[in-house]
């Protein structure tokens, strides 16, 4: 049987219509198809009250517990100037009005709607003349030829998803999606790759991906091999130049390891490590942007509060 409570206001109204007309209890069941019990329940209760809709229930109060208590005792010795709406509501329900699970889906839903929209002019695949223009960016600034972009995995703090085990837990000892991307040498994202568990190897989720499967199957308008600067040797295929933690493979260039280095083998490293700082450089402007977009929304939340003290927690999470 269905509970009174569960249906919807137009029908309550017409239950209440029905029964000012001088239509009887049977008579209304038979009309509507709703339980003689729950017809009964409308019509006293908008005779008590002069309502329909149900009121919620006030039931037994919640006590704290000593947990609870220690908490709100940090918080407001901590901050002595907090509002009370602050210790009851995390700042996202207190700013928007809304539950976590419907901001989690609205969330989800806009960036979508915002990647498929946006991916065609932000993100396009590289035509062969752009992946060109990027290697002389290389060779100009990095003196490092036959060079198409720069690679390597940042670390975005997440909280622990829930029956996940140690799969987000990294070994910087925090939770984490790995963001992989290739970067040129303006500091924009060439290719990107996100949402990879935090446990995972850079060089397994770059060649687990579809960045990496397309670079080794030459499906991303690679140019032909061309012949290095000053050199007339066999022609030299253009590669992208990541860290120590990548494997070796024709387009994934990587450095020589420490333990036999000689003079060439050092200059090599070196030339390389110019050349793998514009990832690195563009994974601190990526998260510059992300602290300073958060500060304005706490801002907004908090505008009678300092927005050190608010986005304290936030800095050291995003920054790690």
């Amino acid at each position: 049987m269905v509970k009174s409570r569960e249906w919807s206001r137009k029908t309550r109204e017409e239950v209440i219509s029905l029964h000012r007309k001088g239509n009887g209890y049977k008579k209304i069941v038979k009309m509507l198809n709703i339980p003689r019990d729950t017809i009964v329940s409308i019509i006293r209760k908008f005779k008590a009250k002069g309502i329909v809709e149900t009121l919620p229930g006030h039931g037994r109060k919640k006590m704290l517990t000593l947990t609870a208590v220690r908490y709100l005792k940090r918080k407001v010795l901590k901050s002595p100037h907090i509002l009370r709406q602050e210790l009851l509501f995390p700042p996202h329900i207190l700013f928007f009005r809304m539950g976590t699970s419907t901001i989690a889906g609205v969330v989800q839903a806009t960036s979508a709607s915002i990647w498929l929209t946006l991916k065609a002019s932000v993100l396009p695949p590289p035509t062969r003349q752009q992946w060109l223009d990027m290697a002389q960016g290389f060779l100009k600034r990095a003196q490092f030829p036959n060079c198409i972009g720069a690679l390597d995995g940042k670390h975005i703090r997440v909280k622990k998803p829930p029956n996940s085990g140690s799969q987000y837990y990294n070994y910087k000892q925090f939770f984490s999606v790995v963001l992989l991307a290739v970067a040129g040498t303006n500091y924009r994202f060439i290719i990107v790759d996100i949402g990879s568990y935090g446990s995972t190897a850079d060089t397994h989720i770059f060649r687990a991906s579809r960045m990496g499967r397309w670079l080794q199957s030459n499906q991303l308008d690679v140019p032909q091999p061309a012949f290095l600067p000053g050199s007339t040797g066999p022609p030299a295929p253009y590669v992208v130049v990541g860290d120590k933690g990548f494997a070796l493979s024709n387009n994934l260039m990587r450095p020589f390891p420490r333990r036999s280095l000689d003079a060439k083998r050092r200059m090599f490293n070196y030339r390389l490590s110019r050349a793998r700082r514009f990832v690195e450089c563009a994974f601190g402007i990526f998260c510059h942007k992300c602290i300073s977009y958060s500060l304005h929304i706490l801002q907004l939340a908090f505008p009678g509060r300092s927005p050190v003290s608010v986005s304290d927690s936030f800095m050291i999470q995003a920054t790690a």
